[in-house]
């Protein structure tokens, strides 16, 4: 008699809404937390923390994570991020705990929805792929004016990305008639 949790938004997730974590944290059965949403889009998790992120969340090419600080531990991962109507917004994921608590973070529903629907009718997940190394600026770089765009770190050879001439140091700033404002709209 148990129903699906409805999946919600999470387009439509506003920073500051509350944010609810099920699972078993610590191994503690059954557990229910409630924070916030604290951001969107989170990119560069592991680069933001390193050593404490877990590890291989530097290398992750498609971060568009929610934050929040609603307590997520060992044994939240992979349970849902409710909304305080009961709608699933988010699969919990990583923390980065320090010395204050932790940060946590959720992958966004639609993304795991469009996931989902891949594995479901190809059987396997298909991205676009340029085969460049992009970054978001670095703090100098932005000081040196450069706020908009994808910063492009390295181009892999024999890719999409070496065949249209792109380079190391490249900037994209549109990619087929869409603004790229960072590294997310241009993995996105």
């Amino acid at each position: 008699s148990l129903q699906p949790a409805p999946l919600g938004n999470s387009d439509t997730v506003q920073v500051g809404q509350f944010a609810i974590a099920v699972g078993s944290p610590m191994g503690f059965q059954n557990s229910f937390t409630v924070g916030h949403v604290s951001a969107k889009g989170r990119s560069n998790v592991g680069l933001a923390a390193p050593g404490i992120a877990a590890p291989g969340f530097e290398n992750l090419a498609y971060q568009d994570f929610l934050q929040v600080d609603t307590p997520i531990n060992p044994g939240n991962s992979g349970g849902p991020l409710i909304d305080i109507h009961g709608r699933v917004i988010g699969i919990n994921t990583a923390i980065i705990a320090g010395g204050g608590g932790g940060i946590g973070f959720s992958i966004p529903i639609n993304m795991a929805r469009n996931i989902a629907d891949q594995l479901i009718q190809e059987g396997r997940v298909r991205r676009g792929w340029l085969g460049v190394q992009p970054r978001d600026f670095s703090s100098k770089q932005r000081e040196a004016g450069l706020t908009l765009g994808a910063w492009i770190e390295a181009v892999l050879p024999e890719t999409p990305a070496a065949r249209a001439g792109l380079q190391g140091g490249d900037v994209v700033l549109t990619l087929n008639n869409k603004d790229i404002s960072n590294t997310k709209d241009l993995l996105s």
